[in-house]
């Protein structure tokens, strides 16, 4: 009965819109009825609907009753919601305006297709209609065909959007050899940081200062971080083919099935749900725990940020004027848990953590560029040297698809793979830490499966493709939108 609330509440999670709906885009304290919670673009957004899909998204999260009480939760969820609405919105209108039209007879059809109406066939009688509709949702009959116009509007944009987008044979046969080359490699990192000379003389730490000036032109405030997405949390998550299907059925009934992707929209929209479900946890660790343990739990490095950084968002910035205590907010898709360690750490010893680090990175590059060194001189000494070696961690990777490997791929599209057979990749990768790539061994796709792999591929292709287009567009759409909130709701945000 609820499907379009569904798809609905699944477009919060996937229009990456919480919090800020983007540059240009500014919330304004406004005087306006009761009635009405906000504006966007002097379209107005209703009490009704606001409470409406505001109760369906606490009702979905299962938190308790406690954590529903908290500001900083109402905070979220209230922008959130109204950012949810404002973009439907802003769509529907911009679909309007380029002449997308649903009329009468397809809203009806759509509420009775959908069942809406709990088993009702047919619409007779405009009062028992009204009624069956507030009963059921809440919400006058015009709010609510209103709000399954404006879906349908954003499901017309949609496909419009799809009908420009064409995938040639050259795309298709590209998307084929990148799909379909496999590689087993293995990433050699170091388990655990490596022996450096820490002790910096007075001159050392002058030199540094002087190298660093414009980071240390007054003293310095900072906070600590443990950043969680919901990758993290669903790193080891499975999704059973019964999953996908059900997925498909439900949501993508109109396009063709493609496992890879939809796979794919599963996990990311299932991130986007856990780490706001995680709300509710990290809200009592935060009460229960020390700040080092909440790091333990997550497997999450602790960042020290000067508040002055570039790499902190205003918001909370804002927040860490008067932080006595652990605190947390959700920001970008990500929960960010922070305490003001200016207590903690001297000035001083920050400067000196700074050139640990230094050194450290330093050394870790030397080390690595001395095993590329000795692949070079001896590659048969390398395989013994890793592989013997109680500072190295080797993760072994099989049949790894080289359009999913994008620091292998960026290597290997100037290399000629039919001539190579193991080899290490002369370079040293660097994302949380410093790492090497051993390839040993590739596996080259067959040109002739291409003909039976095509119409597959060019379908997927098409789905990624138009995915990406649309969302791009959409975003950009209400990137430029103007939300001003009734501050008769909104007064304290």
């Amino acid at each position: 009965m609820y499907s379009f609330i569904s798809k609905l509440i699944i477009f919060i999670l996937t229009a990456g819109l919480i919090i800020s709906l983007g540059a240009g885009t500014e919330f304004i304290s406004f005087g306006m009825g009761k009635d009405v919670v906000a504006k966007v673009d002097n379209m107005k957004i209703s009490k009704q609907e606001f409470d409406f899909f505001k109760n369906k998204k606490i009702s979905e999260l299962s938190l308790s009753a406690n954590y529903k009480s908290e500001k900083a939760f109402r905070d979220i969820l209230d922008l959130q919601i109204v950012q949810m609405i404002a973009s439907r919105k802003i769509l529907a209108d911009y679909a309007d305006e380029i002449g997308l039209y649903v009329s009468d007879k397809e809203i009806r059809d759509k509420i009775l297709a959908d069942n809406f109406l709990g088993g009702i066939k047919e619409i007779e009688d405009p009062e028992i209609y009204k009624k069956v509709i507030k009963k059921n949702f809440n919400l006058d009959w015009n709010i609510f065909e209103e709000i399954i116009k404006e879906e349908a509007l954003n499901d017309k944009l949609s496909l419009f959007f799809k009908e420009t987008i064409l995938i040639t044979n050259d795309e298709a046969y590209e998307e084929f050899l990148s799909l379909e080359t496999k590689f087993n490699y293995i990433k050699i990192s170091l388990n655990e940081d490596l022996e450096i000379n820490d002790n910096f003389t007075e001159k050392e730490i002058k030199a540094y200062l002087k190298e660093n000036k414009e980071s240390f032109e007054r003293k310095l405030e900072y906070l600590d971080f443990i950043i969680i997405s919901g990758e993290d949390l669903i790193k080891n998550i499975t999704i059973s083919l019964n999953d996908v299907r059900s997925y498909h059925e439900n949501y993508l009934s109109n396009q063709p099935f493609d496992e890879i992707s939809i796979r794919k929209i599963i996990k990311d929209e299932i991130a986007k749900k856990s780490i706001l479900s995680e709300l509710d946890i990290i809200n009592e660790l935060i009460i229960d725990s020390s700040f080092e343990q909440i790091s333990k739990k997550y497997g999450a490095k602790v960042l020290t940020i000067s508040k002055d950084s570039y790499k902190l968002p205003d918001s909370i910035k804002a927040k860490a004027i008067s932080l006595n205590d652990i605190q947390f907010t959700y920001y970008n898709d990500k929960i960010w848990i922070f305490r003001n360690s200016k207590d903690l750490i001297s000035q001083r010893e920050l400067i000196i953590s700074m050139m640990k680090k230094d050194r450290q990175n330093v050394a870790k590059n030397n080390f690595f560029t001395k095993l590329i060194g000795l692949y070079n001189a001896n590659p048969s000494k390398f395989n013994s040297v890793i592989k013997s070696d109680s500072n190295l961690d080797l993760q072994f990777y099989y049949d790894e698809s080289k359009k999913y490997n994008p620091n292998i791929n960026s290597f290997v599209e100037s290399v000629d793979l039919e001539n190579y057979g193991s080899f290490l990749i002369d370079k040293v990768f660097i994302d949380s830490n410093y790492y090497l790539i051993f390839i040993e061994k590739i596996r080259l796709p067959n040109d002739d499966l291409f003909i039976l792999e095509k119409e597959r591929i060019t379908r997927s292709l098409y789905i990624e493709k138009s995915e990406n287009f649309i969302n791009s567009i959409k975003k950009e759409l209400v990137s430029n939108a103007e939300v001003k909130l009734n501050n008769k709701y909104f007064s304290d945000k």
